[in-house]
């Protein structure tokens, strides 16, 4: 509304999507969800301009355009495969109308355009990129213009602001030649950015905050940077599809119905409290506590001592915990009658980290909110659920209790320590 022009990355913004977004990344091959994606807008535009990878799934898209309510929409795969309108050659078009679906090529002469060999608009390395589209929006003309002013006009013809496509492309040619293209660029990014200040507020104030008294580095925050290290190393080293071939593979122990069974007790008279147990080798603060102790022992003697809960610190720097530890507790417990749920007791900053823990056997995951901001830790609440975990959400104050219920947390526990 501010500025006339919207975009929204669904990695981010899609509440399904956005939970396959680093899988897809790993694979590197195309998916259904490729597929999918422009088909599950869930915004419900009624108006739709779409390019596709392949000219068989043209027919298929309009179809479910169609059936989805759309009143007026396009699909488009040139001749050469771009998933866009070519400017040099014929493209197939698939266009919906009131209900009516038909199908016909269109090529630049449609637009009133010459026609540009694709070499003369492959595009280059980013900054060059970045060139050419100001360029373009200066009102420098050639082939990337005719490029832009092309799709742009199919787009404006599909919208119903112009009677036919040359109308259109001369509708677009004025927006750029009279800056009102380049004015909308302009204010979208003075916007996103005020947006950004708003919300994430000044760095050099937001790192003070971090710090507590803006010149000693917290302890939590020295040690999430190094995760972020570690886990960014490991990422590329053992990618998510590779990590999930030696995933256990059992399903997560629902922890909330696990802690109500643990309060019932183990006799005629139920426990006021369920207990949560915790295997933890060192600590920033007490040092060594117990570095040689046995993982299978230890959960062993607390799942048969009525744990419904055992956290496993995995943490390798400062608490000397690593996940082969979660998975070997997770093995010795998950064939015991009333096996206690097993928690990743760790500094979670990346989505990587969920995922391997749910690899592992890990029935849910410790997420610190003053580690992560509001939608960060609502999208790892989400993810965690799709995995079918529910996370301990650990909060130090007030202010991260509000945090934690608006990010839709159900399990939240409280560190009743000074953090900082």
């Amino acid at each position: 509304e501010a500025c006339g022009f919207c975009f929204l990355f669904a990695q981010k913004f899609h509440p399904s999507m956005r939970h396959v977004a680093k899988v897809r990344r790993a694979l590197g091959v195309r998916t259904i969800f490729n597929i999918l994606g422009p088909l599950t807008n869930p915004a419900r535009p009624t108006v739709q301009l779409t390019g596709v990878f392949s000219k068989h799934l043209g027919p298929l898209y309009i179809q479910v355009m169609r059936n989805s309510g759309m009143r007026r929409a396009m699909v488009v795969h040139s001749k050469e495969g771009l998933d866009e309108i070519s400017p040099a050659g014929d493209t197939y078009a698939w266009i919906l109308d009131d209900g009516k679906i038909s199908e016909r090529t269109i090529s630049p002469a449609d637009f009133g355009l010459p026609f540009h060999s694709l070499d003369k608009v492959s595009g280059k390395e980013p900054k060059k990129n970045m060139q050419t589209f100001l360029d373009v929006l200066d009102g420098k003309e050639g082939p990337c213009a005719d490029f832009v002013i092309l799709n742009a006009a199919c787009a404006l013809w599909v919208a119903g602001v112009a009677s036919d496509f040359k109308d259109a492309a001369v509708k677009s040619r004025e927006s750029i030649q009279q800056g009102r293209a380049k004015k909308v660029l302009e204010s979208y990014l003075k916007l996103s950015n005020d947006v950004a200040k708003e919300k994430n507020g000044d760095p050099a104030q937001k790192k003070r905050k971090l710090d507590g008294d803006g010149d000693k580095k917290t302890i939590l925050h020295t040690i999430s940077e190094h995760r972020a290290t570690l886990i960014s190393e490991l990422s590329k080293e053992k990618p998510f599809p590779i990590m999930m071939k030696t995933s256990i593979g059992t399903p997560a122990i629902d922890v909330l119905s696990r802690i109500e069974m643990g309060r019932m007790g183990r006799g005629k008279v139920p426990d006021l409290v369920a207990l949560m147990a915790e295997i933890k080798r060192a600590s920033p603060s007490a040092g060594a506590i117990n570095m040689n102790v046995d993982v299978v022992k230890q959960a062993l003697l607390y799942a048969n001592g009525g744990a419904s809960v055992i956290s496993v610190l995995t943490e390798p720097k400062w608490f000397k915990g690593s996940i082969t530890d979660l998975r070997a507790v997770k093995e010795a417990t998950m064939g015991l009658k009333n096996p206690p749920a097993i928690l990743l007791k760790d500094f979670v900053i990346d989505e990587y980290q969920i995922l391997q823990a749910r690899a592992c056997g890990a029935d849910l995951v410790l997420l610190i909110v003053t580690l992560l901001p509001l939608e960060k830790l609502r999208h790892f609440i989400n993810v965690s659920r799709t995995l079918g975990m529910e996370p301990l959400v650990e909060v130090a104050r007030e202010s991260e209790v509000k945090t934690a219920l608006e990010a839709g947390a159900r399990f939240v526990g409280i560190n009743n320590r000074n953090l900082k």
